[in-house]
């Protein structure tokens, strides 16, 4: 009962929809600079994963 998450977590990376490019290139438009990325709270992390590229 401790971690019933992980053994399902395949399940859930195929299941869960990503961020589309044109979503991406939307929010980029109001970003002046993009050396640095704060991810503070946000879940599972992906849309950080496309900040880091």
């Amino acid at each position: 009962m401790k971690d019933l998450f992980s053994e399902q977590s395949a399940h859930y990376a195929k299941a869960r929809p990503m961020y589309s490019e044109e979503i991406m290139a939307q929010i980029l438009l109001s970003v002046p600079e993009r050396n640095l990325a704060w991810d503070v709270g946000a879940g599972s992390g992906q849309f950080t994963h496309l900040l880091a590229e």
